[in-house]
């Protein structure tokens, strides 16, 4: 994996099983750069999914929601997207009267809440997206096809060019 020896034969043994150790994880992270940088470059529009990460303070309490990827990359990556969303869900009622009538919503965050890392930059110096953009597979609204219309028509209108979105899931 790396040009780094091992320190000890467990750890000979563990990266001849594939398994990294904490000289691979820059390597790895650059590997990951590289390759995103590689995706971004086609003349497509790019989707990339991520798994949510979770900081929390000294007492539990969740201060920050970003990409799960290896060290400083979470953060990193974000600044290669005009878009950053995280797809998230709540209880709702239908009828406030009727404790019967919940369901759940789900909705992207487009825009950064101080806790969760999202933004819809765009190059235009203002979000084609809500701050929340209610998901409804029944309907689309919300789905990947509609976001990129909203975003598509905004860029008509600005004439700035887009690169790719970045969506992670938080459950």
């Amino acid at each position: 994996m790396t040009a780094f020896p091992a320190k000890n034969p467990r750890e000979a043994m563990r990266r001849q099983a594939g398994i990294p150790s904490g000289f691979d994880f820059g390597e790895i992270a650059e590997l990951t750069r590289n390759l995103l940088n590689a995706l971004l470059a086609q003349k497509k529009h790019v989707v990339v999914t991520a798994l949510a990460k979770y900081e929390k303070d000294d007492n539990g309490i969740i201060i920050r929601v970003k990409p799960d990827l290896p060290g400083a990359l979470g953060d990193a990556c974000a600044a290669m997207f005009d878009s950053v969303l995280f797809l998230k869900s709540r209880k709702l009622l239908k009828d406030p009267r009727d404790p019967k009538s919940a369901y759940i919503q789900r909705y992207f965050i487009t825009q950064t809440d101080n806790i969760h890392l999202a933004k819809d930059r765009n190059n235009s110096g203002k979000p084609f997206l809500a701050a929340e953009e209610i998901f409804d597979k029944d309907t689309g609204q919300g789905s990947f096809p509609d976001l990129l219309k909203k975003i598509l028509e905004g860029h008509a209108s600005s004439q700035a060019t887009p690169s790719a979105v970045i969506a992670s899931e938080v459950k």
